[in-house]
């Protein structure tokens, strides 16, 4: 497979800031043409995503009382539930926030950045995306790689209107990463390359540990690209810089941002003691290589890495660590984002990018025999892997498929080249394609698999289709009581009212969630049976419009969404969406 030569050292830097602009305006325009008729109902923008309510309860919570919190107080029947996640997303939230308070209330200001960070985060994943592809890609083409990410669905569910997630933030500092670290083996940068990668990879890291993978394959790609090419200009001092770097900024932030246990509690999604022995494992390395010992620096990674899992072997089971109960296992295999892909649709619009770039790099690698395509193919392979266990990978798979789409559109006009119409209308029809397959075949399968992050019980095909927002006035009579709902609706309870609910699907509030579970699949009928009373509840709130199960299901849940319900609850509100509100008779 002839294709052209790659770009010389330093013919990168001409015209690359216009493409970089060009790359976040239209990945965020995408977005907001994507998202913005969904979230307008009558004038009013809301937020969707179960999570991304959450994130803003836990935020208008510590704004309330005026330092960071580690528990949202309402959740777990009162008990508070812990959430893993880091606080940077939510400071980065406050900052943005606070222009926006000088012209409009607080909590409209801090409203509207919410429905805007996902079209932000679009837009900054575009720039780096173009910015990593620079050194390698053609001018003519470089362009497509915005539109075909942003309108990829394993990234736009994370970017739209509205959502409030980290995701597309740490996919952004992962394509930065690949970015720096192609410079650094080409010569193109050093220390201070190096010190951007650590940077970006502290980041990343301070907004989710997911980033491993992505941090683990960078650093060992830069220390075999030196055993390779020794001599490259200033890689050995940007692999000094990126790894002695790692620990003292990793630290910084855990100083700033302990998990909840404190800094030596060893937390496996949060910026922990357990990550930082990791980067000292890379700091160790990084000093081998920095006095230029080869065969050392070799010997102190392998040893280091196998020393660091030998003390946290913890890391190859991932958060699956944290699941303890066979209960609350079958609780959170609900979570949609955590399923493995199986289905041939969801291989088509998850995967399919992905291995697009790994034949591309895998032919580039056997016909210039490098090293460095073949490694870059071994790193997709593995987050192919990765994303096929795991759907909330796709989005890094994504972004290579993205990433590749401007080489096979420059090996086509390679082949091509003689025949200038031809080439002309096979390169729009391979970026229609490219961009459009994905789409076409959500839309296709009409999967709802990309548009929430979690379903449970009798409902996980059909997801509840009544508005929280539509049982606000019915629920204000319930404030500071506690609440049974579906487990999807407990965030957003959470952040529309003033009552407590009884869990919701995070793994550090597994126990409340295993008792929500078993409450709704409760048989005990003539009075409440022990699950229902380890609730706490007080008020039972159920969707009508929810799929109903057949007669001979005999829970309290699928009852209840039959229109039947037992002597000791009586219904006292309900409204046209389909919420029926009930409250227990003691």
């Amino acid at each position: 497979m002839p294709t052209p030569e790659p770009l010389r050292p330093g013919e990168h830097h001409h015209g690359g800031g216009a493409l970089v602009g060009l790359g976040a305006g239209l990945s965020a325009l995408i977005s907001l043409l994507f998202g913005l008729n969904q979230y307008v109902s009558g004038g009013t923008l809301s937020l969707t995503n179960p999570d991304s309510f959450m994130r803003l309860v836990r935020l208008r919570d510590e704004l309330a009382a005026g330092h960071a919190l580690q528990m949202v107080a309402r959740d777990a029947s009162g008990q508070g539930l812990l959430l893993h996640w880091s606080h940077l997303l939510e400071a980065l939230l406050a900052l943005l926030a606070t222009p926006l308070s000088w012209v409009m209330p607080p909590s409209e200001a801090l409203s509207w950045t919410a429905l805007l960070l996902g079209p932000a985060s679009m837009a900054i994943l575009g720039a780096v995306l173009v910015w990593a592809l620079l050194p390698v890609a053609s001018r003519d083409f470089l362009w497509t790689s915005a539109p075909a990410v942003a309108l990829s669905p394993s990234v736009i569910c994370y970017g739209q209107v509205g959502v409030v997630h980290h995701h597309i933030l740490l996919a952004a500092a992962a394509t930065a990463l690949a970015g720096w670290t192609l410079r650094l083996l080409r010569g193109l940068s050093g220390r201070d390359g190096g010190l951007a990668l650590a940077a970006w990879a502290t980041g990343g890291f301070w907004l989710s540990p997911e980033i491993f993978p992505a941090v683990f394959l960078t650093y060992v790609g830069l220390g075999w690209g030196w055993l390779r090419a020794p001599d490259t200009p200033g890689l050995r001092a940007g692999i000094a810089a990126a790894g002695l770097a790692l620990p003292a900024l990793l630290l910084a932030v855990l100083l700033v941002d302990p998990p909840a246990g404190g800094l030596l509690t060893p937390a496996i999604d949060h910026i922990s003691s357990l990550w930082l022995a990791f980067a000292l494992a890379v700091a160790a390395t990084a000093l081998a290589v920095a006095r230029d010992r080869r065969l050392w620096a070799g010997g102190v990674g392998v040893a280091s890495i196998l020393l660091w899992l030998a003390c946290f072997p913890e890391v190859l089971r991932g958060t699956d660590v944290l699941v303890q109960v066979e209960q609350a296992r079958a609780v959170f295999a609900s979570i949609l984002e955590m399923r493995p892909v199986r289905t041939l649709s969801d291989a088509l619009m998850l995967l399919v990018p992905g291995a697009a770039a790994l034949l591309l790099l895998a032919a580039l690698a056997w016909r210039r025999r490098s090293w460095g395509y073949g490694y870059a193919a071994l790193c997709v392979a593995i987050t192919l892997v990765l994303a096929q266990q795991h759907v909330r990978f796709s989005t890094y798979t994504a972004i290579m498929g993205a990433a590749a789409l401007p080489g096979w559109l420059e090996i086509l006009t390679f082949r091509l080249r003689t025949h200038l119409v031809g080439a002309m209308f096979a390169r729009v029809l391979l970026t229609a394609g490219w961009i459009l397959l994905p789409s076409g075949v959500a839309i296709l399968s009409n999967s709802s698999r990309l548009t929430t992050t979690s379903s449970h019980g009798l409902s996980s095909d059909t997801l509840p289709a009544c508005r929280v927002a539509d049982a606000v006035p019915m629920l204000r009579q319930a404030a500071g009581q506690i609440v049974l709902a579906h487990i999807n609706f407990t965030p957003e309870l959470l952040y529309r009212t003033k009552v407590l609910t009884v869990g919701s699907l995070y793994v550090r509030g597994q126990e409340a969630a295993v008792r929500l579970e078993a409450a709704w699949a409760d048989t005990a009928w003539d009075q409440p049976g022990p699950a229902m009373e380890a609730t706490g509840a007080h008020y039972v709130l159920v969707c009508r419009q929810a799929a109903r199960p057949p007669a001979g299901v005999e829970t309290l849940e699928g009852r209840l969404l039959r229109g039947e319900h037992p002597d000791w609850l009586r219904e006292v509100a309900a409204e046209p969406s389909g919420f029926v509100l009930y409250e227990r008779l003691r």
